[in-house]
């Protein structure tokens, strides 16, 4: 796993890193190191990328990580913050994920890698992108105004299991599936279900937003 940001805040790493750094997890045993390869825990301390600036965060070729604490991307103005979770057996566990504020966030699992969070928070100026056969498992899923998540391709699913509330863009396309208890679709809100296969099974709570069912798709109400 490689992990490029301009802030971390790590156990390890008390003060942030305001440049560009690299860090490494091994994808055999998950040791984590910097560049000039000191150990650092980023478990158990809020991680910040692109918080102020600029970071880049990447868990591929079957790297695994769990972290406990906040997890922050593109907080501020004019800050970018990126994670892609790529390749089979790839894994990121965490508590609460915040993405995009003031800042541009963007998060994106994609080629059988999978992502599970207690709180999937996507924000204002936020991109999250669930492709090609991945899975992500939350307990609650939020989808702020001026926020776009896509979700797209077979076996590319998303569970949820308590309240998932869109009040910006939602795409569901070709083959993704989505389930949860239940689904608000808010005022502003563009919910878009496309292609055959595709389906998004959940209770429906409509408050003035748009839902497009379209080519084949389904809504299954429970």
């Amino acid at each position: 796993m490689n992990i490029k940001t301009s802030t971390i805040i790590a156990a390890l790493l008390l003060c942030p890193i305001n440049t560009n750094a690299d860090i490494t997890v091994d994808p055999i045993n998950n040791d984590i190191t910097d560049n000039l390869g000191n150990p650092i825990n980023i478990t158990d301390e809020p991680l910040r990328v692109g918080f102020n600036n600029h970071g880049q965060f990447t868990i591929d070729q079957g790297s695994t990580l769990t972290h406990t604490q906040l997890v922050q991307f593109g907080q501020n103005t004019g800050a970018t913050g990126t994670a892609l979770i790529t390749d089979p057996g790839s894994n990121w566990t965490l508590q609460d994920l915040r993405i995009g504020y003031l800042g541009t966030g963007t998060l994106t699992v994609q080629n059988q890698a999978s992502f599970n969070a207690n709180l999937l928070h996507t924000g204002v100026l936020s991109t999250t992108n669930i492709t090609s056969g991945a899975t992500i498992n939350t307990s609650q899923n939020l989808v702020h105004h001026t926020a776009t998540l896509n979700a797209q391709d077979p076996n590319t699913i998303i569970n949820n299991t308590n309240a998932f509330t869109v009040s910006g863009t939602l795409n569901l396309t070709n083959n993704a599936r989505l389930t949860t208890s239940q689904y608000n679709n808010n005022l502003n809100a563009i919910t878009t279900i496309s292609d055959p296969n595709t389906i998004l099974q959940a209770f429906i709570l409509t408050n003035d937003g748009i839902i497009n069912i379209t080519n084949g798709a389904k809504l299954i109400s429970n």
